[in-house]
């Protein structure tokens, strides 16, 4: 409307913290290790939501991972993390238990050989890490009386 209103091209320049969200959200889908380490937390999700699988549960309930927003990773990253052992001894459970379907048992046989690999226990703690230090500058850029804000009004 403005544009129409005052005949000519104005650019749209996102906000910092719309940047700091792309650039963000860019590198979690175009590194390979971590694409697949967010899958992982997704298959959790929705392996957990199962009752059968659930009844071995004993932690937090797991987050949906939002895959247009970086800090739907970090949400779900955040409860997966502080849950790692209770998500570990679930899945335990669920290879020996006679009630889990052999799918489901399967599944959990893939998922844990998965949380239990080298790359995937240091990128829990690394990008805890990286997504706790972004999530701060992402509040930072937030603030109404952010002085970025107001530099960038004027």
């Amino acid at each position: 409307m403005i544009k129409q209103h005052c005949d000519r091209d104005i650019p749209y320049i996102h906000c910092l913290n719309h940047r700091l969200a792309l650039v963000i959200k860019d590198t979690l889908s175009n590194i390979l290790q971590l694409s697949d380490f967010f899958q992982l937390n997704q298959d959790l999700y929705n392996l957990f939501k199962i009752p059968q699988i659930n009844q071995f549960y004993e932690g937090i309930t797991l987050k949906k991972l939002i895959i247009t927003r970086w800090d739907g990773h970090f949400s779900s990253l955040k409860v997966n993390s502080r849950n790692f052992h209770d998500i570990c001894t679930a899945l335990k459970k669920c290879l020996v238990a006679a009630s889990i379907d052999s799918e489901y048992r399967a599944k959990a046989r893939g998922y844990l050989a998965s949380l239990e690999q080298p790359v995937n226990i240091f990128l829990v703690t690394f990008t805890m890490d990286v997504l706790s230090l972004l999530n701060i500058v992402n509040k930072t850029f937030q603030k109404s009386d952010s002085a970025y804000q107001v530099h960038l009004i004027y």
